[in-house]
């Protein structure tokens, strides 16, 4: 067996090299000498295997687009016959683009959504072996396809059906990756469910992992498959019925791991306040949308110029700058933001044509603009694109910086969410506010930020600070207050996002204590507003497009409404003015306009450096 087995993979390999050299005759006879072994040997996977490259190097080379479909089939049954679902739903998409290049878009459409049906089918059961970067890219190819293929059904047709579905699955997108993320975590979120009931849904979905392994052994009878496949179907049952329970009692676990996506209609009527605008970016391998909402329905989706790669390597040149400045000695960081090399205007201007100015002709007229990033967006502040240079050969850079025409300069204010099924669940604004402050006495600016808290609006917010401001403190009463300030040092930790949070001066050490994304995501915070002046706090961990795992979205799930977070390292003495003047404003203007006006304020002060990103641009607000 072990030797028919690996004749069989030198058969797949050397038909695939006559594939290369176009001698597709000869691939076929390598194929099918490899799917006779399969049969023999009763491996399944090998045969499903086989027969999606039939299809590939042998039939859609000839344009045998009929001959490649039934090849699919067969691999499909092979696949199904073990349950091997990621190889379903790649033989799924492969249909819909071969029914989609056949010109069927109705057929193309249905298997896309079979793709989706079994991804959405398998939310629960991620195994930590699949921790690699490939393997949520595949999963994330259905979703893509179908909004791409329902987008220009949208933009050729008219089909508002066609629009509004094409916003839906970018949300499910967004939720299916949530989940494949936290399934990868180290840490236990708990959220709140009794644990007892966790340990169930981990046997449940512990043992569908055993079941759908033991599927997978290369030989096995029929009889054999027969009962495991029945096993599989009974613990998958238990998981539904489980799922289903856990959805009565702990409804707060259940929107974790299991997000529903939003319907447009639903986040027009009761998440988009008069005279917004949406905003929410689908950033895919291949292809990226933007789709632009008003009250009145999707008026636009928009097809744009960046991918994936491209605009991650975009926005890495945009933001390198800022790491350097993070790298700096503190007594060269001055010298240094006066070079070019300190922030690429060319850069910003390029993105902002990419990236923003396709949507200006629908923003006539907005108060306020909500944007839902995606990718490597989640790390851009929009506020500092460039909307037009005014470059000088002689003023020097500081001048040019000052001189130049800014996306905040311009425009309403932009306030961000993770996506648009989250802003359903925002909570409205209830009662007068409580307000509490911890400020790191290891800040530099920490007496004049304690001496401003105490003397705020009435009532005074109670500050923690010096040796009450501990973690411990924290965990055991942020959740008495509806009104959060925390200044402090923060920390991102690209490995494990969750271990991302900021840190408390226990100990004698200014890092002495860390509350971490997974400690919050444990927590129940009725916070109306949250603001973390710290380092890094709005970062997280992007991969493959699927958003960003990190305090934003643990903050979130806690029950904050709205966030302020940076997106880099912050200056303490600027960062001390920008709040103070955010809070002055925000009784009489709301969260969004103070931090729009504050980051102009800082923008165009005396001090010409502070008219530099760095200084204004990281903090973000965030429904």
């Amino acid at each position: 067996c072990a030797m028919r087995s690996g004749a069989g993979l030198a058969l797949h390999a050397l038909a695939e090299i006559q594939a290369q050299l176009g001698r597709h005759d000869a691939a076929e006879t390598r194929l099918r000498e490899a799917i006779t072994i399969w049969k023999k040997i009763g491996d399944r996977n090998a045969l499903g295997q086989a027969w999606r490259r039939m299809a590939a190097n042998v039939s859609l080379p000839r344009n045998d687009i009929a001959q490649a479909r039934d090849y699919l089939q067969r691999a499909l049954q092979a696949f199904d016959s073990i349950q091997a679902r990621d190889d379903m739903v790649g033989v799924q998409v492969e249909s819909g683009r071969l029914y989609e290049r056949a010109g069927k878009p109705v057929e193309a459409r249905a298997a896309y959504y079979s793709a989706i049906k079994l991804l959405e089918g398998t939310r629960a059961n991620v195994g930590a072996d699949e921790n690699k970067i490939t393997y949520l890219s595949r999963r994330m190819e259905a979703y893509e396809a179908l909004i791409s293929l329902l987008a220009r059904e949208f933009r050729e047709r008219g089909s508002r059906r066609d629009g509004e579905e094409a916003f839906r699955i970018s949300e499910l997108a967004r939720g299916r990756v949530l989940l494949d993320m936290i399934a990868q975590s180290n840490a236990a979120l708990t959220a709140r469910a009794d644990p007892a009931a966790i340990r169930e849904e981990r046997r449940l979905v512990d043992r569908v992992e055993v079941l759908r392994r033991q599927l997978a052994i290369t030989a096995q009878s029929d009889a054999a498959l027969s009962s495991l496949r029945s096993q599989l179907r009974e613990t998958e049952e238990l998981q539904t019925r489980h799922y289903d329970l856990l959805r009565q009692r702990y409804p707060d676990y259940i929107r974790l791991k299991q997000p529903v996506a939003a319907t447009l209609p639903a986040v027009r009527e009761r998440a988009l306040p008069t005279g917004s605008m949406l905003l929410e970016y689908f950033v895919g391998e291949k292809q990226s949308f933007l789709f632009v909402v008003n009250r009145t329905g999707l008026a636009a989706i928009l097809e744009l110029p960046l991918a994936r790669r491209e605009l991650t390597q975009a926005v890495e040149h945009f933001r390198a700058p800022f790491t350097e400045i993070k790298q700096k000695d503190p007594r060269q960081a001055g010298a240094y933001l006066q070079t070019k090399e300190s922030f690429d205007l060319a850069q910003a201007e390029r993105l902002y044509q990419q990236l923003f100015a396709p949507a200006e002709s629908y923003l006539a007229g907005a108060s306020q603009i909500l944007l839902v990033p995606d990718g490597p967006l989640f790390h851009v502040p929009f506020e500092a694109l460039v909307k037009k240079r005014h470059a000088s050969l002689f003023s020097g850079f500081l001048q040019d910086v000052k001189d130049t025409e800014f996306l905040v300069d311009h425009a309403q204010p932009i306030t961000y969410a993770i996506s648009a099924s989250l802003l359903l669940g925002s909570r409205p604004v209830t009662g007068a506010s409580r307000m509490a402050a911890f400020v790191n006495p290891a800040l530099r600016s920490a007496p004049a930020e304690v001496a401003l808290l105490e003397g705020m609006h009435d009532p005074a917010p109670k500050v923690y600070k010096e040796a009450n401001a501990t973690r411990q403190r924290f965990l055991n009463d942020a959740t008495k207050f509806n009104s959060l300030y925390i200044a402090t040092h923060g920390e991102y930790n690209e490995t494990n996002p969750l271990r991302s949070g900021f840190w408390f001066n226990e100990g004698g050490r200014e890092r002495g204590a860390l509350v971490s994304a997974a400690d919050i995501f444990n927590m129940s915070l009725p916070a109306q507003l949250f603001v973390l002046r710290a380092c890094e706090t709005g970062v997280g961990r992007i991969q493959n497009g699927e958003g960003v795992m990190g305090l934003a979205r643990a903050l979130k799930y806690a029950g904050a409404r709205d966030l302020v977070l940076s997106l880099w390292s912050v200056d303490d003495a600027s960062s001390s003015d920008l709040m103070a003047w955010f809070y002055a404003d925000l009784s009489q203007n709301g969260g969004p306009r103070s931090l729009l006006d504050a980051k102009r304020r800082l923008r165009t002060s005396d001090k010409a450096y502070l008219s530099h990103p760095f200084f204004w641009a990281p903090y973000t607000y965030w429904y």
